[in-house]
C-alpha cells in the first residue's frame, strides 16, 4: 500500500520540498497524509489519492478556501466606505461566498432617502466579482480591470435591500 501511494506522489507535479519528504518518510504509513497536509497548508486546490484498504483508494478533492477574511483594498477599485464587503467566507476557480452587512449601515453611500434600493445589489454582485479575479489573479498579481456595462432583465426579488438581516 505505501509503495503505491509514493507510486502516486511521484507521478503528479510535486515540488522538491514534497518529493524529498516522500522519500525520507518511505516506509511509515502516516507519511501517506504529507500531499492532504501539504494542500491544506498551502490552501491549493487539488485532487489526491490516499491509500485506504488493501488496493482501494481514497479520493479527496481539496478546495482553496479563505474563511472569514476581510476583502484586500488591493482586490477591489474602492476605499473607504465604498468597499461593501465584510469578508470571504470561501471560494474556489469557479464561485466566491461573501458576506456583509454593509446593506443595513446608514453611512452605506449608496443609500438614498434614508433606504437602500435592491437594485444596489448589483454593487454588491460587481465587488464580490473582483474579489474573486483577485483571488484567483496568479502570485499575487493585479487582478485585470472589468468593467460591468450592461444589464438586461433584472429580476429583483425585494423592493430594499436594507431591510434584510444579511446578504451573502
Amino acid at each position: 500500500m505505501i509503495e503505491g501511494w509514493q507510486r502516486e506522489v511521484g507521478a503528479c507535479e510535486t515540488d522538491g520540498g514534497l518529493q524529498a519528504l516522500v522519500e525520507a518518510f518511505a516506509g511509515n504509513a502516516a507519511a501517506a497524509a504529507l500531499p492532504l497536509l501539504t494542500a491544506m497548508a498551502t490552501q491549493a486546490g487539488t485532487e489526491i489519492r490516499l491509500p485506504y484498504l488493501d488496493d482501494e483508494w481514497l479520493h479527496l478533492r481539496v478546495l482553496p478556501m479563505v474563511l472569514n477574511q476581510t476583502p484586500s483594498a488591493t482586490l477591489i477599485p474602492h476605499r473607504a466606505s465604498m468597499c461593501l464587503l465584510d469578508t470571504v467566507e470561501y471560494w474556489d476557480a469557479e464561485r466566491v461566498i461573501c458576506r456583509t452587512s454593509q446593506h443595513r449601515s446608514p453611512g452605506n453611500p449608496l443609500r438614498a432617502n434614508a433606504r437602500l434600493s435592491s437594485i444596489h445589489g448589483i454593487e454588491f454582485a460587481a465587488q464580490a466579482m473582483a474579489v474573486h479575479g483577485g483571488l484567483l489573479s496568479p502570485n499575487g498579481a493585479a487582478p485585470s480591470v472589468g468593467l460591468l456595462v450592461s444589464l438586461r432583465d433584472c429580476v429583483l426579488h425585494c423592493e430594499r435591500l436594507d431591510v434584510l438581516d444579511s446578504l451573502h
